[in-house]
């Protein structure tokens, strides 16, 4: 029984794991969380295109940093069941003259064993 729900969880540990690294913007350990061909999907990739594979999806999270300093993603709720999880987030950064900014959002992940093969992100605010 207790195995079964430790693979329940799965889903739901990774997305978290996820988090915490992007918030100590560890770009290095957040692309140890995906698998080698992940497909990240976000309105805030370039042009909302697609991006596959951890070369160009590093590159965003690197651009993303340096665009929003601090920043950090709150999680309000997650779960997940089979291989898939879902998280509502809040993204919060100031910009260099102080100025408090936030963004909200789900993420909705695929996994395949233990990494991370797709992120499909939906946000809305600045």
């Amino acid at each position: 029984m207790w195995m079964k729900l430790g693979k329940v969880e799965a889903p739901v540990r990774l997305a978290l794991a996820f988090y915490e690294a992007c918030n100590r913007q560890a770009i290095e350990e957040m692309l140890t969380l995906l698998s080698a061909d992940c497909l990240f999907e976000s309105p805030a990739a370039p042009c909302g295109s697609p991006l596959r594979g951890r070369d160009a999806i590093a590159a965003f999270w690197r651009e993303f940093f340096a665009a929003h300093p601090g920043a950090r993603f709150e999680v309000q709720d997650v779960f997940g069941a089979g291989f898939r999880s879902v998280a509502r987030w809040t993204c919060t950064w100031k910009s260099p003259d102080g100025t408090a900014h936030s963004f909200c959002g789900v993420d909705v992940f695929r996994i395949t064993g233990e990494s991370i093969a797709e992120q499909v992100s939906f946000g809305k605010g600045e």
